[in-house]
């Protein structure tokens, strides 16, 4: 399971979009180590995000909310199927 061209297996199998080499998790992939990224992908969004404007009333804390109840129920699921 060589990388080629940087790259892990995993990255050339799912894809990968160099926006989540921006994660802490980068280096657990670069080691082969399984890792999930959960993300709202705010810095797609949010074109204030981690600048000075990045300011309570920029935020939709009604997304913030669906995203948190919809992590709940995929983690659910995946509790589910992992037993």
């Amino acid at each position: 399971m060589g990388k080629s061209e940087g790259r892990s297996q995993t990255e050339d199998t799912i894809g990968w979009k160099p926006e989540t080499r921006l994660s802490d998790h980068a280096s657990f992939w670069d080691a082969e180590l399984p890792a999930v990224m959960v993300t709202d992908t705010a810095f797609f969004r949010n074109p204030n995000y981690h600048l000075p404007s990045d300011t309570i009333d920029t935020l939709d804390f009604t997304f913030m909310a669906q995203l948190v109840k919809s992590l709940e129920l995929s983690l659910l699921e995946l509790s589910e199927h992992s037993s």
